[in-house]
């Protein structure tokens, strides 16, 4: 069957806005140019993304649902960073103690430019820019970030970073797509999740890095498929949030799955990145009506393939740094699947 594209905008609280749908045989992916974001994932008549009802809190909300994060994913922790011996000013986003998600007017709030689309018998493709100007947000170097989205015909979504700059600098891409493969999403009682990954990143209250740990023995094993609401279980049991931690992947085709017992649906993450940030939304970030009545804490889960957060802090971990002559360069891969078939 082949693919079908079309494109509609939209006047927003944020502006105008541009949409753009990607079909084939048995998804639908429905993209903005805001944020370059993924707004829904259809498979099997369900939507497998949780986001604000509507489409206006969704575009601003600052729980950053389904946007590309950038120029650094995860925190940085004012009042500066270091590169090469030179002190880089940077300010906390509002309401928190760090520098998140490339601060208050980060990538996620940036309104990206068609650049290309492209329709295959087997897939179809659409390439989003931002330029992002030398010193916004204090950040060094013109940095130009080209994000291709691809949605093929056997049903893998695939989302591409790429970028350069002109002066040395910092990049960790992401994207904050939320997932419930619930049709309800009520909770995530029946999911269950297996990531591959021998360490995570163990963090202070602030979420500082401290240092990688084994994962053996401990609520962070997650090797083998574990339910996710018994996990989610032991941290209550301990007066401790949920997940919010990267952890380090082996060398395995599969990064992660996750699959939902009642609806059947599952959905496999591949990446060349080094680690995935899994989150189980451990609270809310503002008070918006979520889709399909979910009240949003524990109701959906993220899996950001992306470089170790905070990594300019620690000398053991990866530093984001991307130098000028080089190319940022990265592939992700989500893969829905049915489990059983009728």
């Amino acid at each position: 069957m082949k693919q079908t594209f079309k494109t509609y905008e939209k006047d927003t609280r944020v502006g105008r806005v541009s949409f753009y749908e990607l079909k084939s045989k048995d998804v639908t992916l429905l993209l903005t140019s805001y944020g370059a974001g993924i707004v829904d994932i259809i498979f099997d008549d369900t939507n497998l993304c949780a986001r604000p009802e509507s489409i206006e809190d969704y575009l601003d909300s600052k729980a950053y649902y389904g946007k590309t994060i950038g120029r650094t994913s995860g925190r940085l922790f004012p009042p500066y960073f270091e590169l090469d011996g030179k002190k880089i000013k940077i300010e906390n986003t509002p309401g928190d103690v760090s520098h998140l998600h490339g601060g208050a007017d980060g990538f996620a709030f940036k309104n990206f430019s068609l650049i290309s689309f492209e329709q295959r018998n087997d897939e179809t493709s659409i390439t989003l820019r931002y330029v992002s100007s030398d010193e916004e947000a204090h950040y060094p170097g013109e940095l130009t970030l080209d994000v291709t989205y691809i949605l093929k015909e056997n049903n893998d979504i695939i989302f591409k970073h790429y970028a350069t700059t002109t002066k040395d600098t910092l990049c960790n891409i992401t994207n904050h797509v939320y997932l419930n493969l619930n049709k309800n999403k009520n909770n995530l009682e029946h999911h269950h999740i297996k990531i591959n990954a021998d360490q995570y990143l163990k963090v202070d209250q602030n979420y500082r890095p401290i240092n990688k740990q084994d994962v053996s023995g401990s609520v962070f094993d997650l090797r083998e498929t574990k339910s996710l609401k018994e996990q989610i279980d032991i941290f209550d049991q301990k007066n401790m949030m949920a997940y919010d931690h990267a952890f380090f992947l082996n060398d395995e085709k599969i990064a992660a799955d996750v699959y939902d017992q009642a609806s059947d649906i599952g959905l496999r993450v591949e990446t060349d990145y080094p680690t995935i940030v899994f989150y189980t939304h451990n609270y809310i970030e503002d008070k918006k009506m979520l889709l399909c009545d979910t009240n949003g804490v524990h109701g959906s889960i993220t899996l950001e393939c992306q470089y170790e957060p905070s990594g300019i802090y620690h000398k053991d971990l990866n530093d984001s740094i991307l130098r000028k002559n080089e190319v940022y360069q990265h592939t992700v891969k989500m893969t829905p699947y049915k489990k059983h078939t009728k």
